[in-house]
């Protein structure tokens, strides 16, 4: 077997086809979602991905979510679903649909997947404004520990790396899985207990702790708009979202900034 790097184009090309079949797959379902991350910030600036971007970013109401893992038997087998129902040793508290014919080399940290689009559960969660401050520093222990078991090195920049130290033996006798189980298991607990409640959020993941916690009305509908040569959804409440995690959206960063931020990615190729 031999293998090319994929240059930039050929990955946005590909997350493009993996985007007409989530499309395909949500219609067919009649389930919604929304573009979020990078991926919103490029929908709404770019029209399309922010032109060094090498991922999709997507979420979902919870129910939505489960029921797309319920049917993934749907899903072309070209493509295939990442996720703790269906994989014993997933290390994420959320799913990824990717194409097995691709993989990452990275050599900061071990990766289960290839070209990918990233699925995050939206859940309900409390109104009052303390209970949400505990669980999202509940969820950033929990990823530091599963981040942690995942490591091979540090990343020059990498942040915390004495604490990293401190917990990777824990981290490593645990493994990555056990607690992004404990992640997903607190959200799917936090969501179920606050269904009355006006607050909702993509909670699963620490980066930006409860500046992902919106008003409800925030993901009370999707609207269509362009994304490259296809389509995609943002939520009704996108400004409130992207002025939460990024304040000025619309403001390109510094050339120096405007780097891929994910990995190498490359191609299987038979011979």
């Amino acid at each position: 077997m031999n293998e090319k790097v994929l240059t930039l184009e050929e990955v946005h090309a590909g997350l493009l086809e993996l985007l007409n079949e989530f499309n395909r797959i949500c219609d067919e379902l009649q389930i919604e979602y929304f573009l979020s991350g990078g991926s919103l910030i490029g929908a709404m600036r770019h029209k399309g991905f922010i032109p060094w971007d090498d991922d999709l970013d997507i979420m979902m109401l919870r129910s939505d979510y489960d029921k797309l893992i319920q049917n993934i038997d749907k899903l072309n087998p070209k493509y295939r679903l990442n996720c703790l129902e269906t994989m014993t040793d997933w290390e994420y508290p959320f799913a990824k649909i990717d194409l097995p014919a691709t993989y990452i080399n990275d050599e900061y940290r071990t990766v289960q997947h290839g070209l990918f689009i990233d699925i995050f559960p939206i859940d309900k969660l409390p109104d009052n404004l303390d209970e949400q401050t505990k669980i999202a520093k509940k969820v950033k222990i929990l990823d530091l520990l599963r981040g942690s078991g995942t490591k091979k090195k540090y990343r020059p920049t990498e942040k915390m790396k004495f604490v990293k130290n401190m917990i990777k033996p824990y981290a490593n006798l645990r493994g990555p899985n056990y607690f992004a189980r404990k992640i997903d298991q607190l959200a799917r607990e936090t969501n179920n207990s606050n269904q009355l409640s006006d607050t909702i959020g993509v909670m699963v993941v620490s980066t930006h702790g409860t500046k992902e916690f919106l008003s409800g009305n925030a993901f009370s509908e999707a609207i269509e708009v362009p994304f490259e040569n296809t389509k995609s959804f943002i939520p009704h409440g996108y400004e409130e979202y992207l002025k939460n995690l990024y304040g000025d959206y619309m403001q390109m960063p510094p050339k120096e900034q405007q780097t891929p931020g994910h990995y190498k990615i490359l191609m299987k190729i038979d011979k």
